[in-house]
């Protein structure tokens, strides 16, 4: 039975990412025919719709490829960024309904799906935002499915309650392409939506730290690239809140190990800026505030990941890491998956899981005190780098309020001071035009008196003169006589 079911996953992968050897490498989808399904190398997608498109998705196989498109001669680059990609109308300048998708170079397709305007987009359509910017919490898982296992309830917790929440994984499963789908559909499953960063490190099975580092040298990496790495990702993230693997790699797991230890190191490195230069140079350097380490045995917490959650409908977040484990189809032969779903009893809770428990963790590191409550990777965290920015931005703005209210003031009283300038010099120069007028008929009253002193000078003078005339030729007839 194991055989057969093992003999149809390997078929069932090679279905997936094995080009069927078409000889057509031209996808042509219609309002009849809105969907293309088959893994094979294409070189472009014909569209030709008379209904409005709303998006198209194109779901990659193991590598994405940008592409223009191509309505008539005029183009438009795409960089698709992300697997499973959404190419949204709106986010081109070109009509979807008449046009080619040329593909940089030959892509292995998995499907491609038309979404007509006037229909609703299925859940399950995977609408990726960029990685984040600053990360509330830096889950660094190792192996695709880790998220989902060892870090159960981790992450639909974290989203539900609001957190800007990055996954990292340490490695990448180059012969297994298949799960990098069952990576991200497990992902969008538990409420992540910003993408994952997958790292180069091929996934080799190691029972001890020795071995793993064996086969990352045997890569072409060394212990001293995996701390980088780490350092990278911290000072490009800036998380709050890093979580890791146990330093006994849970298990054994000789790469959980190298992870955890190489984790562990970059943390310790990640605020030196002699270190590690060119990602300092890039990103700066940064401190985070706490280290959790899943199954540390020092300053223990527990987890209560069986709370029904709003976000999801009153599902919990367990419920909602088995939701998402059921999506790593590969691995349901293994051991894992009656590990988190049971074997004659069902699991239900995390707190079924007695051994390599999801709800126990350690603080490794912390910046901010220990924590007392110990239920929560977030205590003694005063505020997410969201609620900062938001804070930050408020302040701004009352800032600039404030700063507005005090050129406001300044305006007005210099208004006011101008004003009561202007006043006094208008009372200045009435006052001054008052004593002009008052100088001015003062001179007209002084020299009309003096135009009347000069008429009675002149009138005396010339009475004297007719005196003394008259009294000369009274003199002059008295001597004749």
């Amino acid at each position: 039975m194991k055989r057969a079911a093992a003999l149809f996953l390997v078929v069932t992968m090679l279905a997936l990412i094995i080009p069927t050897g078409h000889a057509d490498a031209s996808v042509c989808l219609s309002d009849g025919d809105r969907e293309f399904c088959g893994g094979r190398a294409v070189e472009s997608v014909k569209l030709d719709f008379d209904s409005a498109v709303k998006a198209v998705y194109i779901r990659y196989s193991d590598e994405c490829v940008g592409f223009e498109v191509d309505a008539g001669g005029e183009r438009e680059h795409v960089d698709a960024e992300y697997l499973n990609y959404y190419l949204d109308q709106n986010a081109v300048g070109i009509d979807l309904r008449s046009c080619e998708l040329l593909f940089c170079e030959k892509a292995d397709i998995l499907g491609v799906t038309v979404f007509l305007e006037d229909e609703d987009v299925p859940a399950d359509v995977q609408i990726w935002q960029p990685s984040l910017d600053r990360a509330d919490l830096m889950l660094c898982t190792t192996h695709a499915d880790d998220e989902q296992l060892f870090f159960a309830g981790v992450l639909p917790y974290y989203a539900a309650n609001g957190y800007d929440v990055q996954v990292v994984y340490f490695t990448d499963h180059q012969d297994n392409v298949s799960r990098r789908q069952e990576l991200l559909a497990g992902l969008w499953e538990v409420g992540i939506r910003n993408y994952p960063v997958i790292n180069v490190f091929p996934d080799k099975y190691s029972t001890s730290l020795e071995t793993a580092v064996k086969h990352l040298k045997k890569a072409g990496f060394t212990y001293d690239d995996a701390v980088a790495f780490w350092v990278r990702m911290l000072r490009r993230f800036e998380p709050l809140i890093v979580v890791g693997h146990d330093i006994n790699g849970e298990y054994g797991h000789g790469q959980h190990m190298l992870n955890a230890l190489s984790l562990i190191d970059a943390v310790s490195l990640s605020g030196d800026e002699t270190q590690y230069e060119d990602s300092a140079e890039k990103y700066g350097v940064w401190e985070i505030k706490k280290l959790y380490l899943h199954l540390y045995e020092e300053n223990k917490i527990v987890m209560d990941w069986d709370r029904p959650l709003e976000f999801f409908g009153g599902r919990t977040a367990f419920e909602m890491t088995q939701a998402g484990f059921s999506h790593h189809k590969s691995q349901h032969y293994t051991w894992f998956y009656k590990w988190i779903y049971g074997k004659s009893t069902p699991i239900k809770k995390a707190t079924d899981i007695k051994k390599y428990s999801p709800c126990e963790y350690g603080l490794y590191l912390s910046n901010v005190g220990e924590d007392v409550n110990k239920n929560d990777f977030f205590e003694n965290i005063d505020e997410t780098h969201r609620q900062k920015a938001e804070r930050e931005a408020r302040e701004e703005e009352e800032r600039k309020l404030r700063e507005d209210l005090e050129r406001k003031e300044e305006e007005r009283r210099k208004a006011e001071e101008e004003r009561i300038k202007l006043e006094e010099e208008q009372k200045r120069q009435e006052q001054e035009r008052l004593r002009l007028e008052e100088d001015h008929k003062k001179r007209e009253a002084a020299e009309r008196e003096q135009r009347r002193k000069l008429i009675y000078v002149t009138v005396a003078i010339f009475a004297a003169a007719i005196i003394v005339t008259a009294v000369s030729v009274l003199v002059f007839i008295r001597k004749r006589k």
